[in-house]
């Protein structure tokens, strides 16, 4: 009987040390009033990376084509593109007689957005290197990321009359990356500046290869007539004609 009462004493001071109301538990809940911690907090906003020279290097390129008007059987077309879709090279072969025009669509193709700070694109021509007269130029700023149709070419004029047998078209380009906050509809493409490192002449745009050919090219090659055969089916020779005589 005294081994009984001893267990159940010692319950009874155990529950006598708890506040009123309190249950003995391992597991402690926290209060309503508890501050979240640190780590729940909502996060701070990414602010965007600010955009460099490099960004308009990788984003913008100069496309040129045959316009739909000088389109024709005899001017041959072999564009050449990359990963991105741009024509890298342009290859034409115009059969004679030679057009006394060729006209050559030009458009800016972008595919970033340059609000905080406008960029200019400008260049010119150039005939196996030498810069020409006929140039190009454009400012992209908000809503930029589309293409942008800029005045044609004729490059007949450019090649002079009579035309060599090849030629190279290039384009000679600038990309200048304004400061932020610059308002695109004051910047004069033409004379705008900015600081060195926001300089770049590694704008990239279509290269076309023009071939003016001679007549005949193109056309199938008529096969060359063999020597007779005899009645084997083996050309026929005079020693094989004496022979049967």
């Amino acid at each position: 009987m005294k081994t009984f009462c001893v267990p159940i004493l010692i319950a009874v001071l155990l529950c006598s040390c708890l506040p009123s109301g309190q249950t003995p538990s391992n597991n402690q809940t926290p209060s309503p009033s508890a501050k979240p911690s640190e780590s729940s907090a909502a996060p701070a906003p990414v602010k965007p990376v600010p955009k460099n020279i490099g960004d308009v290097e990788q984003t913008v390129f100069i496309n040129v084509k045959v316009a739909d008007k000088s389109k024709s059987p005899k001017v041959l077309e072999e564009p050449k593109a990359d990963a991105l879709d741009r024509t890298r090279l342009l290859t034409l072969d115009i059969l004679p007689p030679f057009p006394e025009e060729l006209w050559l669509d030009v458009e800016c193709q972008c595919r970033e957005n340059y609000d905080e700070a406008p960029v200019v694109i400008r260049g010119n021509f150039a005939i196996d290197g030498k810069p020409t007269p006929e140039g190009l130029s454009i400012v992209l700023g908000e809503r930029s990321n589309q293409t942008h149709p800029l005045p044609p070419v004729e490059v007949m004029h450019l090649i002079g009359n009579p035309p060599p047998e090849t030629v190279l078209i290039s384009l000679n380009l600038e990309g200048l990356l304004l400061p932020v906050g610059t308002d695109p509809d004051s910047v004069n493409p033409l004379t705008a500046e900015t600081t060195p490192d926001r300089t770049s002449r590694a704008v990239l745009g279509t290269a076309v290869r023009i071939n003016f050919r001679k007549e005949g090219f193109g056309k199938p090659v008529e096969p060359t007539p063999g020597p007779p055969l005899n009645e084997s089916g083996e050309p026929k020779t005079e020693q094989t004609s004496t022979s049967k005589n």
